[in-house]
C-alpha cells in the first residue's frame, strides 16, 4: 500500500476519497441507511474532517431534505474548516444544488396539482 497524504484529517487521503465515493454510490445504488451509517461513523472516527458532513449533505440535498442540508452546510462553514478554499467551494456547490432541487420539485408539485 502506498503512502497516502493525511494533511489535517486522520484518514489518508485516498482512503477519504474511496469512501466518500463509496457512501455517494451507495446511497445512488439503494443503500440509503448504509451511506448514511457509514458518514456517520465517518464522523465519529475523524471527528474534524470536512468530509463526513459533505458526504451527508449530499445525500440531504438527494433526498430533498433542505433544512438537512443547511444545518450540514452551517456546521461546516462553522468548523475548522471554513476558510478552506476547497470546502468553501463544495459548500457552495451544494447549496446551489439544493436550490436547483428545491425549484424543481416546487415545479413538479406545481404541475401535479394543475393536472
Amino acid at each position: 500500500m502506498s503512502t497516502a497524504s493525511k494533511g489535517t484529517q486522520g484518514l489518508p487521503t485516498e482512503i477519504r476519497r474511496l469512501l466518500m465515493e463509496v457512501g455517494l454510490m451507495g446511497y445512488g445504488g439503494g443503500f440509503v441507511y448504509e451511506a448514511e451509517v457509514l458518514f456517520q461513523k465517518l464522523r465519529i472516527a475523524d471527528p474534524t474532517a470536512a468530509y463526513p458532513l459533505l458526504g451527508l449533505a449530499l445525500m440531504s440535498v438527494f433526498s430533498r431534505k433542505p433544512l438537512e442540508v443547511e444545518q450540514l452546510l452551517l456546521e461546516l462553514e462553522l468548523g475548522p474548516h471554513s476558510m478552506d478554499p476547497v470546502v468553501r467551494d463544495w459548500i457552495q456547490d451544494i447549496r446551489k444544488m439544493g436550490i436547483e432541487y428545491a425549484r424543481a420539485s416546487a415545479g413538479e408539485s406545481q404541475k401535479n396539482s394543475i393536472r
